[in-house]
């Protein structure tokens, strides 16, 4: 309208004619404009709106309106007036066409061009949604797979603990079938022995596991001193230990930690072994069989049934179970230890375990001793006494070799033993000069 109103002041010396078909050529472009608006905002009500709401129209989402505009102004306002003046016809068809087509190849283009973004940007979203929707399912498959492998490690280590479990109940049940087959061949040797030999085994055998016994008990009485050196903790049993030490100028804080255990182990031998000689291994004691043979086999049989005894056994069934004079053997020296000690407290299980290796091993060494004919005699040297290389073993061997014979005992650290024409030394404890 506003070209139109221009066009006519510029030209206002034309003819009323020639004026009049001007505008209604002007009139039936915008008319024609009008149309394309009309079908342009058609199509876009066609296409899928971001929005339902409605929202206000400007010239960018109808650009009809400016391909007009800048067509009519070069055509109405070109100076070339010769031209025009010769030829108005085709100043209104080129207007009209000018006005008509340009609008109409703008509009769709912008249609084409709109149509063709919009589904562009369709196009890539639905990816994007994809490859965000894989992400999610990747993330959640990463996080089992985790919680699977920590459900596997754990798994593992139960396992490998069961596993060390199992390893030490065959060990045990190996070493227990090894015991149970020794213990059978004992048997049946003793089932199928004559009538005339009194005992199941010949006088070799017994001397040999006679040998190992005392080995096994001196190592047992170590292990029972170093346990019961390991348990004092209050200052009342350092007191009571230290009295008894006191002769010897020892106490536990002595530096020489080698000669304290050998003074403790000597206070408990003395304890074990005491009444050795008597048969029945208690004071004024009698045998429990008056034939002398029948005594000996009665004891060869006790010690073939302790002998596999084990710890475990006896915390299920108690040593009363398997033998009343083992039982009360243990009692009875249980109670030497504990009133030597001086000792008012409950012994624990590593303590009373110690205990019951090492009395077993010096019950088994009573009994096989008077398995034999004669009995074996146990060897024992008082304090003060020169001494002999042929019946004593110096413990600390060094001092003795370098000062010569000249040395006596301080104090018996393990009796000895009389094998037939043998002699098993005890160990002592010297002065030297």
């Amino acid at each position: 309208m506003a070209a139109a109103i221009t066009y006519q002041e510029e030209h206002g010396h034309a003819g009323n004619g020639e004026s009049g078909r001007h505008r209604r050529d002007i009139q039936a472009a915008f008319a024609k404009a009008a149309e394309l608006q009309a079908l342009h905002a058609a199509a876009n009500l066609s296409l899928p709106s971001a929005s339902p709401v409605s929202r206000r129209l400007s010239s960018q989402d109808y650009p009809v309106f400016t391909p007009v505009s800048i067509c009519l102004l070069p055509c109405l306002g070109f100076s070339q007036s010769d031209r025009n003046s010769r030829n108005p016809d085709n100043l209104s068809k080129n207007s009209i066409k000018s006005n008509v087509i340009a609008p109409s190849t703008d509009s769709h283009s912008s249609l084409h061009s709109q149509s063709r973004n919009k589904g562009t940007s369709l196009s890539w979203l639905f990816p994007k949604l994809k490859t965000k929707t894989k992400n999610e399912t990747l993330r959640k498959e990463l996080i089992e797979a985790k919680d699977s492998r920590d459900s596997a490690l754990i798994e593992v280590a139960e396992t490998k603990s069961s596993l060390g479990e199992l390893g030490q109940k065959l060990e045990y049940l190996e070493t227990y079938c090894e015991e149970l087959k020794r213990a059978l061949k004992q048997t049946v040797e003793i089932k199928n022995t004559s009538a005339d030999n009194p005992m199941p085994v010949s006088d070799e055998v017994m001397v040999e596991g006679f040998l190992q016994i005392v080995s096994e008990a001196r190592i047992s009485v170590n292990q029972l001193c170093k346990t019961i050196l390991g348990q004092i903790g209050d200052q009342n049993e350092h007191n009571s230990l230290n009295s008894l030490l006191k002769p010897y100028k020892l106490s536990l804080h002595s530096k020489n930690s080698k000669l304290l255990l050998c003074h403790l182990e000597a206070i408990v031998n003395q304890s074990l072994y005491q009444d050795f000689e008597n048969c029945s291994f208690r004071k004024n004691g009698s045998p429990s069989f008056l034939d002398p043979h029948e005594e000996r086999r009665s004891r060869f049989e006790l010690f073939v049934k302790l002998r596999n005894l084990s710890w475990e056994e006896v915390l299920r069934k108690g040593t009363r179970y398997y033998s009343e004079e083992f039982s009360r053997f243990c009692d009875q020296k249980m109670s030497g230890i504990v009133g030597s000690l001086g000792w008012n407290i409950p012994w624990p299980e590593d303590l009373l375990r110690s205990f019951f290796v090492a009395g077993k091993c010096v019950w088994l060494l009573h009994l096989l001793a008077f398995s034999f004919y004669p009995n074996l005699g146990i060897l024992r040297v008082d304090e003060n006494r020169s001494f002999d290389g042929c019946y004593m073993e110096d413990v600390f061997g060094e001092k003795q070799r370098k000062s010569g014979n000249s040395c006596r005992v301080k104090i018996m650290v393990m009796p000895g033993f009389y094998v037939h024409d043998q002699v098993i030394k005890c160990k002592v404890l010297c002065r030297y000069k």
